[in-house]
This record gives structure tokens, sequence and C-alpha cells, in this order.
């Protein structure tokens, strides 16, 4: 049996685990809920604002289209936009495409920054959940061994306790144990 398909459960003995259901995510997502729709938020500005992008271009080629005469009738040929008005237009919309750039880049940032954090709170809180079980799981063996000993007995009477605390600890540390040499 493999660490992904199976699992330990109140008694010790291995059972064979289940997905994840996406209500148990949802009551996960739940318990960040005004972080996480901050940042669908975010996603939202972010999307309209590349949105905004195709319309301002539409309205350069509009302007630069009525300034060269294409797309006029003859009728209007004598109406062609003056140079002057060509480049308040074209300063106008540049800017409009740097304001809805700048806004797009930060409603993006910002909601990568809270979908992280909501991520990170979400690991916490089942790494939390995770020790809880382990250390309410591995306290009857306590009196039965003996009692008063320590961690280093513990992990002596039951090694794959003391190999999935310490694995669970060096994840935590971000430290990888496959480049260490065993002892």
């Amino acid at each position: 049996m493999t660490p992904t398909t199976t699992r330990l459960d109140e008694v010790g003995t291995p059972t064979i685990q289940r997905p994840v259901s996406l209500q148990e995510m949802g009551q996960l997502l739940l318990q960040e809920k005004k972080t996480f729709g901050a940042a669908l938020t975010g996603i939202g500005l972010a999307s309209a604002c590349q949105m905004c992008v195709p319309y301002i271009f539409g309205r350069v080629v509009d302007l630069l289209s009525a300034s060269v005469g294409i797309g006029v009738s003859t009728a209007g040929a004598s109406e062609l936009v003056s140079n002057s008005v060509v480049m308040e237009g074209l300063r106008d919309n540049a800017m409009a495409m740097l304001g809805v750039g700048l806004v797009g880049t930060m409603a993006t940032y910002a909601s990568t920054a809270q979908l992280d954090i909501v991520g990170q709170r979400i690991s916490m809180d089942l790494r939390k959940r995770l020790f809880s079980n382990i250390v309410r799981n591995s306290g009857g063996r306590e009196g039965r061994e003996g009692g008063g000993k320590d961690e280093a007995d513990g992990a002596r009477t039951n090694p794959s306790l003391g190999r999935g605390v310490s694995v669970i600890f060096m994840s935590m540390r971000g430290v990888s144990m496959e480049g260490r040499a065993e002892s």
C-alpha cells in the first residue's frame, strides 16, 4: 500500500483513502471567504481591464481611419480630421491604455497575492489538523508503554510514528530529506 492511497484510521489500521469532495474543499474556502472574495474581485477587475484593450485599439483605428479618409464617403471628404485633433485623440487613447494596463496589472498582482494567502492559510489549517490527529492518536500509547518515556523511546517502539513526525517537521521547514545520508 502506498501513502497516497492509504491512511490510518483512529485505531491505527490502514484504510483506503477516499477522494476529497468539492463540498469539503468549499468548506475550507468558506473559512477564508473575505480574502477569497477579494481575490475573485481582483480577477474580475483584471479581466475587465483586458476587455478594454481591444475597445481602445478600435478607437485608435477609427481615429486614424478618419484622419486619412478611409471609410469616409465622398460627401464627408471635406470633414477630414485635422492633425492636432488626431494627435490629441492618440494621446488620450495612449493615456487610457496606460491607465487600463496599470489597473489591470495591480489587480492581477493583488488577486494573486490574495490567492496565495488563502492557500497558505488553508494549508496551515490542514497541517494543524494533521498534527493534532498524530498527537491524539499517539497519546494513548504512552500509558501502555510505561509512560514518561521521551520521544526517542516512542520512536523506537513505533518507528513509523517517528519517521512520520520527522517528515512532517522537515517538510514544514522546507528541508529536503532526499539529499541527506542516513546515519
